[in-house]
């Protein structure tokens, strides 16, 4: 009869590291990629899973600082990256973020060590745009002790030609922990002090399996959820316009600025410097210019940015416009996205009579029941906690061609609406109230959108309607 061997002479060292399988990595980012600190951030999104195919292929040279500006955030080939640092605040965001995901999943005293043995270790290390992985397990005592950590390829040194006779022998019989050998798989010891025992997630190869094969499952449905809710668009042989309003914008005139600089003793010039705006004071009619058709919101670009790189994911083509670049005869009979809510004149229009419409700059109406309307709760400048858009995709709109158009009372309601249709995961929170055969029909939406801290955190569905 073959003997158990015995426990190895240091365990609170932390052991060789498994090379988990690229499956097993795909499906962690997935997991990852849904959760609460990556939802709310696309760019974190596209960043993470750029930099976590080119690791898995080896591709250092698509992970330098200038190719990675250039392929997820659309930089320009030529842009500075000393004074563009968007790549490496991003970076550090999605480190950030990597530690609250796992932080999250971590065991308490509460919980099950073992809940999520199938995750793999995802780490962007600072100075690096390359990420490693790596599992990670634990060897624990039987009264409850720390967590020792102990990787799965220091399990993988026993032989794996173990019979189920060698198991039941060593179940029957023991063998005492000398510290000279390691641990068999699949022991369990009798809970007595100074003996170890061994938890190996054996259960962890079949769960992976299982959870890949229902990922790709579920991920083909909700795939083909948003081609079909894009299809009206789509399927036209004609590029996609997409179009986004502009801001009204006031600017104090360059002879004003002159004359602040000179009093205030400002030594910079040029007009980027906020002037001291004292409660009740006045400031001359003639000392403003409205500065028309050249600014867009933050929030609406982030907006249009999802559109286009969804459109680009199907290589669909696209004529991106703004502000009064633009004509009826561009938009009629065409397939177009409208980005924005008050700043954009075309929604106004193509959606007044529809079910839900914009009203009054500060909210979005109910037809069949005004009194139940939407509106947000900005007031006295105190920046709102809450937000609402308004997503209408139609099949024909009066401009002759299939239309969508996403857009909030304010711009982060635009922004988490735009987030919201190119997110395959939340088609199913868009259509599960859907009735059959929604495909061929016109719809709106109305979502909610809790805003904290500048920037839109969590959206729920809270009105539609199918016609």
């Amino acid at each position: 009869m073959q003997t158990a061997p015995h426990a190895p002479e240091n365990l609170s060292t932390t052991l060789p590291r498994l090379e988990p399988s690229d499956a097993a990595v795909r499906a962690t980012l997935q997991l990852i990629l849904q959760s609460q600190p990556f939802r709310t951030s696309r760019q974190c999104q596209d960043l993470l899973n750029y930099i976590v195919k080119h690791s898995l292929h080896g591709d250092d040279a698509s992970l330098r600082e200038r190719i990675l500006g250039i392929e997820v955030f659309g930089r320009a080939a030529n842009y500075d990256t000393s004074e563009d640092p968007v790549v490496r605040m991003r970076a550090a965001d999605v480190r950030k973020r990597l530690a609250q995901f796992y932080q999250a999943i971590e065991p308490t005293s509460h919980t099950n060590s073992d809940a999520h043995p199938e995750i793999v270790h995802i780490e962007l290390k600072p100075g690096s745009y390359r990420v490693t992985f790596h599992y990670e397990h634990t060897l624990r005592e039987d009264h409850g002790s720390s967590p020792v950590p102990v990787s799965a390829s220091a399990l993988d040194s026993v032989s794996h030609d173990t019979t189920d006779h060698t198991v039941t022998a060593a179940l029957e019989a023991p063998a005492v922990i000398d510290h000279a050998t390691p641990l068999p798989v699949g022991v369990d010891y009798p809970p007595q002090a100074g003996r170890l025992k061994v938890y190996i997630p054996i259960a962890a190869v079949v769960f992976v399996l299982l959870v890949l094969t229902g990922w790709k499952a579920w991920m083909v449905r909700v795939d083909r959820l948003q081609q079909r809710f894009w299809a009206p668009l789509t399927r036209s042989g004609q590029p996609v316009l997409v179009y986004v309003g502009s801001n009204a914008v006031y600017r104090f005139t360059p002879a004003y600025l002159a004359r602040y600089q000179k009093e205030h003793g400002i030594k910079h010039n040029g007009p980027e410097f906020f002037v001291d705006l004292p409660k009740g004071g006045t400031i001359q009619a003639d000392d403003l210019t409205a500065v028309k058709d050249c600014f867009v919101s933050v929030a609406d670009l982030a907006a249009v940015t999802q559109v286009v790189s969804l459109m680009k994911g199907w290589d669909k083509p696209y004529n991106l416009r703004s502000a009064s670049d633009i004509t009826m005869g561009d938009i009629r009979n065409t397939p177009a996205v409208l980005v924005g809510g008050f700043n954009d004149t075309w929604t106004l229009e193509t959606i007044n009579d529809l079910p839900y419409s914009f009203r009054d700059g500060i909210r979005i109406e109910n037809r069949a029941d005004p009194a139940h309307s939407w509106t947000i709760n900005e007031e006295n400048g105190t920046p709102a906690t809450e937000d609402y858009a308004l997503i209408s995709r139609l099949q024909h709109s009066n401009t002759g061609g299939p239309l969508l158009s996403i857009g909030g009372i304010g711009s982060f309601g635009t922004q988490a609406a735009a987030e919201f249709v190119t997110s395959p995961d939340r088609m199913n929170d868009l259509l599960k109230s859907a009735p059959p055969g929604w495909e061929g029909k016109s719809m709106q939406a109305v979502l909610r959108i809790k805003v904290l801290g500048n920037a839109p955190v969590a959206v729920d569905v809270v009105a539609t309607s199918y016609w």
